[in-house]
């Protein structure tokens, strides 16, 4: 063992972090939100991130490995519920008995509480996921790891012992950690999609306000010149929505020649001109 355990399992616990800030770009890209379609799929995922965080552990003696797979599980039932930690829980638990070892049984027994704390948790915490706190969260981890120490007494006793003495620091001061920054990270993608659907249906509230009242809108966004002509616009103006381009020039190109001028001169007779879109001038 060149490593010491805390360099072993902060790195195990970086790179988790890593993976799941991955899958958390690649679901924002594919705009994966509801999740509830995706229980199978997801489970799978989260499945093969634990297996991949597996077989770079932290090996104390021949068949006692420790990873922190615990902390996936736990934030899996936490955020993603019974059916994909389920599947995440039965992946993981088969490559555990496939590595063997004297710590097998110990393995399987904190895959198994980790994901199932995680999902009792969701289910009697009535908190909002979008609310949770990284105290709350780190509390969560303690909980988690505290479980994790425990099931080292189904070993042997002189086994058992060995394990507590040499994990029991390491494990208590990075894994909890680990627990609350990889929540916080799906606490931050929950506010982000619920700040987007915000974002829609108050835009879609807005399109049927202009709508109902058939408002015209010119939209001129000055950091491209880009023009956007809503279908109302273009109906008062006796065109299909087809039938004008959003451009400035439509606009401009139905302009009276003595309201171009002015617009152009930005004033005349002592009065201000508006251009739709350009503010005052």
């Amino acid at each position: 063992m060149s490593e010491s355990p805390y360099q072993a399992l902060i790195y195990n616990a970086a790179f988790l972090l890593a993976l799941v800030f991955l899958f958390d770009v690649i679901a924002s890209r594919l705009k994966i939100k509801n999740l509830s379609v995706w229980q199978i799929p997801l489970g799978i995922i989260i499945g093969a991130i634990g297996m991949e965080i597996m077989v770079s552990p932290w090996v104390l003696a021949p068949g006692v490995v420790f990873d922190t797979r615990s902390i996936l599980l736990a934030i899996s039932g936490l955020f993603f519920g019974f059916i994909p930690t389920l599947i995440a829980m039965i992946m993981t638990a088969g490559l555990r008995i496939y590595q063997g070892g004297a710590a097998t049984v110990m393995g399987v027994a904190v895959i198994t509480s980790s994901g199932m704390i995680g999902v009792l948790w969701r289910h009697f915490n009535k908190t909002q996921l979008s609310k949770k706190t990284f105290i709350e969260l780190y509390g969560f981890g303690i909980i988690i790891h505290l479980a994790m120490l425990l099931m080292a007494l189904l070993l042997p006793w002189q086994t058992a012992i060995h394990i507590l003495r040499n994990i029991s620091a390491p494990v208590m001061i990075i894994y909890p950690i680990g627990t609350a920054l990889l929540g916080v990270l799906m606490v931050n993608r929950l506010r982000r999609e619920q700040t987007s659907e915000a974002l829609a249906q108050s835009e879609f509230r807005l399109r049927l306000a202009v709508e109902a009242g058939n408002i015209g809108l010119y939209d001129r966004d000055l950091s491209n010149n880009q023009t956007k002509n809503s279908p109302e616009w273009k109906r008062q103006l006796g065109y299909k929505e087809d039938e004008l381009e959003d451009n400035n020039l439509e606009w401009e190109s139905r302009l009276h020649p003595d309201d171009n001028g002015r617009r152009r001169n930005g004033s005349h007779a002592g009065k201000i001109y508006i251009d739709p879109g350009c503010g005052g001038s």
